[in-house]
């Protein structure tokens, strides 16, 4: 016989997956994102994910919400103009801000291709085209 005062066991639920958005609203995430513009220095993905308190990977998938996805972008935008006024005056960005200004698209992931005659990195053998044969 069953025992009359035991009751029935409720599961918790599980988070639908991954960790809680620190920035729970756009207007949040939006102050967050002025403060970090407000502030004097160099601006970068890295600087701004830094001010967020999180990974630049996080970032991506922010942008990858609809809700906050203006935010981001306009975020990595302004980056950009950023960019493209130090080395547009000359300043001292150069190759780094080059580099920078192509990884906007995704921070957290570099492709390197190095031409050297002679051998083909991306198999890591010798390249019958210039091995002079």
């Amino acid at each position: 016989m069953a025992d009359a005062t035991r009751q029935p066991e409720v599961k918790k639920a599980k988070h639908a997956g991954g960790r809680p958005l620190k920035y729970k609203t756009p207007e949040a995430l939006q102050k967050a994102v002025d403060a970090y513009f407000e502030e004097t220095g160099p601006k970068s993905v890295f600087g701004l994910a830094i001010s967020l308190d999180m990974e630049a990977r996080s970032l991506i998938e922010y942008q990858e919400r609809d809700q906050f996805f203006p935010i981001i972008t306009r975020a990595k935008d302004r980056i950009k103009r950023y960019y493209d006024e130090v080395v547009g005056q000359g300043g001292k960005a150069g190759h780094f801000g080059d580099r920078m200004i192509t990884r906007m698209g995704c921070p957290c992931i570099e492709k390197s291709e190095v031409d050297i005659p002679g051998f083909d990195l991306v198999l890591g053998r010798k390249d019958a085209r210039h091995s002079g044969k």
